[in-house]
């Protein structure tokens, strides 16, 4: 399973949900990634939504409930 968003502000970053290995960021459309689960309860993410008015702030939604994260740069 896997859940994808793409910053609405700037193309070129992606964060990726997974079932197992929690969230993952790119900052080159793709070509490289790196974990980005701190502070999650779950590795399990079902679904991800960036906060339309603040696309800095990461929603995920996991099998431990859902999280607020503010994006690393």
């Amino acid at each position: 399973m896997l859940c994808l968003v793409i910053d609405p502000s700037n193309s070129q970053i992606l964060y990726a949900g997974t079932w197992g290995d929690g969230v993952h960021k790119s900052s080159d459309s793709g070509s490289s990634w790196a974990a980005y689960s701190s502070g999650l309860r779950s590795d399990h993410v079902y679904c991800l939504a960036l906060d339309p008015s603040n696309p800095q702030t990461l929603y995920a939604g996991t099998s431990g409930g859902v999280f607020r994260m503010t994006p690393k740069q």
